[in-house]
């Protein structure tokens, strides 16, 4: 067993488990320390700032092909 494992317990995966959604993220609150509130707030205040990635990287100078090579990352939702 790895360290890792020890210290958290072992970790399971499954497709859906992988793709980063609230609800899964929301299944690991007490990993820290929060609330299923608490983290639902954390999580719409992230989404709410995010929402805005594409002008602010424009603002900040980062060229078109770059922001569209960047876009990627982020979740179609957020545009």
């Amino acid at each position: 067993m790895s360290m890792s494992a020890a210290r958290t317990g072992p970790r399971t995966s499954s497709a859906a488990g992988s793709h980063p959604t609230t609800g899964n993220c929301l299944t690991r609150v007490e990993d820290f320390d929060l609330s299923r509130d608490e983290a639902r707030d954390i999580v719409a205040t992230l989404a709410i700032r995010m929402r805005s990635w594409r002008a602010d990287f424009v603002a900040d100078g980062v060229d078109d092909a770059t922001v569209e090579r960047l876009a990627r990352a982020f979740s179609k939702d957020l545009d």
